[in-house]
């Protein structure tokens, strides 16, 4: 009765109001990137945007538990709540039962703090709150801002013109924006690409169609010119995810009056990305080096070398399962999986990462956490195109076709990316975006 109680005395506050929730997700996402921004030009390197996101993950935490109470008590107890609940039970018990991890040294890349988890599902759950359409549409307005900002730092690091070096640099560093990484920033600039890109094909009005077309070239310059195969994976998926899918609203008449518009829209875009790989090419001796070894590792028959090691590191990933196979190895605790295999040895290669997140779910939180996962993602993804193709509200439609184009993309791309806090907490937002809740503790959806 006292945290109930509690919960009815916050909510009559409005802190567990929708605006609460919009702000809390918006300022995340905006604080994160400036902080690191800031931070570079004094010197000091991806140290703001750990403890931030910790601060988000323990505010945010309390806040989406006293709602839940409220709903609880309102007897409006969602799926979205569930889900709360599954994801952050599951990995707390991943890591109460972790293994230990005698002398292994992880860098703070591979390093996601329980905190940090709370953030994801945070987010999350405070991006499910959010169902007026306006506020909506600002998140992923504020998608596409951080796209031209990233881009514009992107474009200057093609021409080393940089803030700081690269902290981990690869045999292909070219763009990493403010993550300080290629392979990172690829997976972010899948986002910005679904983000800005739909943003262009569903536009109405010329100029934003000029200024959308703008930021779009800049966004997938950036995202190609990462370097980062699993990027160029992530933007080909949401290409063809819009166009099958204005195909099937043509066929479904679903919008039927601005079919053209997105078909010559879309058709405009394959024409800048065409463009936009040709002058990638002709700056930069790099995309050929990385096709060439894509050719050479599908052609060397080697599983190990598949994806610069990535089948190496799959296959430790998979022998570490049977053991751990109702808990994982630990949350976050990846880099175990080679130190108890037998047959590797002190100083062999090692990560703290799949690599694919999926079997990274996999390894370190056991087939249930995997599952639950799944579930998630599969769920959320039918309801949104339920919710696409039943609407007759247009702006509601645009709003859930874009942010499902985001999640396309991002979701194919994580089959060969690493979760890193910078990175995967706006996967978790666009989730939760997918499917806003259609009722809020017995208020009227906005």
């Amino acid at each position: 009765m006292i945290k109930k109680g509690l919960s009815d005395k916050v909510k009559s506050s409005g802190l567990l109001d929708e605006k609460t929730f919009y702000y809390y997700v918006l300022s995340c996402m905006i604080i994160m990137p400036l902080a690191e921004l800031v931070s570079e030009f004094f010197g000091v390197v991806y140290y703001s945007q750990p403890a931030i996101l910790s601060v988000y993950g323990i505010l945010g935490f309390c806040l989406c538990v006293l709602r839940i109470l409220y709903d609880v008590k309102q007897k409006d107890f969602k799926w979205q709540d569930v889900f709360f609940c599954t994801l952050f039970i599951l990995s707390m018990i991943s890591l109460i039962f972790s293994t230990t991890k005698p002398g292994v040294e992880e860098s703070i890349y591979n390093s996601e703090l329980p905190t940090h988890f709370m953030a994801y599902y945070s987010l999350m759950y405070a991006s499910f709150q959010i169902n007026d359409k306006k506020r909506r549409k600002m998140l992923i307005i504020a998608f596409v801002g951080l796209a031209f900002v990233e881009g514009i730092i992107g474009i200057l690091q093609t021409f080393e013109i940089k803030i700081q070096e690269v902290l981990f640099e690869t045999t292909t560093t070219q763009v990493y924006g403010l993550t300080e990484n290629t392979n990172f920033f690829g997976g972010l600039s899948v986002l910005f690409f679904g983000a800005t890109l739909s943003a262009f094909v569903f536009a109405e009005k010329r100029k934003y169609k000029v200024i959308f077309a703008f930021f779009f070239a800049i966004t997938y310059y950036c995202s190609f010119n990462s370097m980062a195969r699993l990027a160029w994976v992530g933007d080909i998926a949401i290409v063809l995810f819009l166009l099958v899918s204005i195909l099937i609203m043509k066929k479904l008449k679903k919008d039927a009056e601005n079919y053209h518009g997105f078909l010559v829209s879309w058709l405009i875009a394959i024409i800048l990305i065409i463009a936009v790989t040709g002058i990638s090419f002709a700056k930069s001796d790099l995309p050929s080096e990385r096709i060439s070894q894509s050719v050479s590792e599908l052609e060397s028959g080697d599983f190990n070398e598949f994806g610069t090691a990535r089948g190496y590191i799959w296959k430790y990933a998979f022998e570490s399962v049977p053991k751990h196979w109702t808990t994982g190895i630990g949350l976050d605790n990846f880099r175990m999986v080679f130190h108890e295999n037998p047959s590797w040895h002190e100083g062999d290669y090692s990560r703290g990462k799949a690599h694919n997140e999926y079997i990274h779910t996999l390894a370190t939180q056991g087939i249930f956490a995997l599952l639950n996962y799944l579930v998630l993602l599969v769920l959320s993804a039918v309801k949104a195109i339920k919710r696409i193709i039943h609407t007759e509200d247009r702006m509601e439609r645009i709003l859930t076709w874009t942010v499902l184009a985001m999640f396309v993309g991002y979701a194919v791309s994580a089959m060969f990316n690493s979760s890193v806090i910078n990175v995967a907490m706006y996967f978790w937002i666009v989730i939760g975006l997918l499917n806003p809740r259609e009722e809020m503790g017995g208020e009227k959806a906005a």
